[in-house]
């Protein structure tokens, strides 16, 4: 449950349903929407609460809330609901508890929420990604996070600094032209708008950093999120691996390509008996570089525009390189491959623990577990999520795609 902490009400503009009103939890300033602009009911101290105002309602409190759109106002928070909180005092609301989904839909800027509302999980990605497979239909899945954003956003959205945090993570240093963050800003967003499956980050993760919330209105402002995506959270490559599922889509493979800057195909390929295996190694992050001393962007990133070969349609590729890996995806797909975002995964299957300790993200799991049940599947699936408390969908044996899962892998 989340609990208010302080709340302003005040009605909803013009033409809105009768008893509706815009809730934000943050001391009041303004709303403004569609040029109106509306002030509280009382109380405009931004401390002190006033009493809500029912705008015209004669329904009673009935102890509900009922999410109805969600908005952003200059990067505030707002929601529009009805139920409870008609005529009840801004006083009681510093201790109403909202439901669960309440609390999620809160923290998503410009009413994004149903689009993590759409978000499938492991399972049902893993099925749309052997229908590809199967079918050798190229397609893209690409994740983005708060390092992306930085690129995708700028210049409208985010700043030189938001890309200099990045690019010293990436590269090293903050030697960059802008006109080049520029056009892999372009660059991006065609990979994003092409691609089939996307990865958002989650309500949590946008309360860490504001670059998170960016990647919602970077994909909002260039409208680069149409209805034909598949949305999953931008963690699905751990996801997969939390349920063991690369072992069906990767084994007997004839082919597999990796772009990447850990020897991962030295353990994958008999792992998994997959016949031919083509490396394209970059140069890692500036903490764990790796033995390729040419520089990622833009040696290597030009190197690959032209040498990443796609063998045959359909021909599986799994990419762990940064922002740069979103545009490598995309080059696969148009390519007629089918290019799986896996990003730092590839550290813990090379063998290297980068960004903390997780045994669930070992390679040697697949051996130690030479088979599993899709219902043991599920069940390790959701206990993993519990353990990290993520707030991503769970699986369950009663959705509509488990019969058809195989029954084990």
């Amino acid at each position: 449950m989340l609990r208010i902490l302080r709340a302003r009400l005040q009605p909803t503009h013009r033409g809105s349903p009768p008893g509706h009103l815009c809730l934000r939890l943050r001391p009041w300033r303004s709303c403004s929407r569609a040029g109106a602009r509306a002030g509280p009911t009382s109380g405009d101290d931004g401390n002190t609460p006033g009493l809500v105002a029912t705008d015209g309602s004669e329904q009673a409190p009935d102890h509900r809330l009922h999410i109805v759109r969600i908005e952003d106002q200059s990067h505030r928070t707002w929601i529009t609901a009805s139920g409870s909180i008609v005529g009840t005092p801004a006083a009681s609301l510093k201790r109403m508890e909202l439901p669960p989904e309440a609390g999620e839909a809160l923290k998503v800027p410009q009413a994004k929420a149903h689009h993590l509302a759409s978000r499938i999980d492991a399972f049902e990605a893993y099925l749309r990604i052997q229908e590809w497979i199967d079918s050798r239909t190229p397609a893209s899945m690409i994740r983005l996070g708060d390092g992306e954003s930085a690129i995708l956003g700028f210049p409208e959205l985010t700043t030189h600094e938001d890309v200099c945090r990045s690019w010293r993570t990436w590269i090293g240093d903050e030697d960059f032209r802008e006109s080049d963050i520029c056009d892999l800003a372009i660059q991006l967003r065609s990979a994003v708008l092409n691609c089939d499956m996307l990865g958002l980050p989650r309500p949590k993760q946008c309360l860490k950093h504001h670059l998170f919330e960016k990647v919602f209105a970077a994909i909002d402002r260039f409208g680069i999120l149409t209805d034909q995506h598949i949305v999953v959270d931008m963690a699905m490559h751990r996801l997969l691996q939390f349920a063991l599922l690369y072992r069906p889509l990767l084994t007997g493979l004839p082919f597999l390509g990796i772009v990447s800057s850990r020897p991962i195909e030295e353990s994958l390929a008999p792992l998994f008996m997959i016949e031919n295996v083509a490396c394209y190694r970059i140069r890692g992050e500036a903490v764990f570089p790796g033995p390729v001393e040419e520089r990622h962007f833009p040696d290597s990133f030009n190197r690959l525009r032209s040498s990443i070969q796609v063998p045959f349609r359909g021909a599986v590729f799994l990419v762990g390189a940064g922002a740069f890996g979103k545009i490598y995806c995309h080059w696969i797909k148009e390519r007629g491959g089918i290019a799986l975002d896996v990003g730092s995964l590839c550290e813990p299957w090379g063998g290297m623990q980068t960004r903390g300790l997780n045994p669930a993200h070992r390679l040697d799991l697949y051996r130690e577990m030479p088979s599993i049940s899709a219902r043991e599947s599920i069940e390790r699936y959701n206990d993993l999520c519990d353990q990290r408390k993520l707030d991503t969908p769970r699986a369950s044996v009663d959705s509509p795609y488990f019969s058809k899962l195989p029954e084990s892998w």
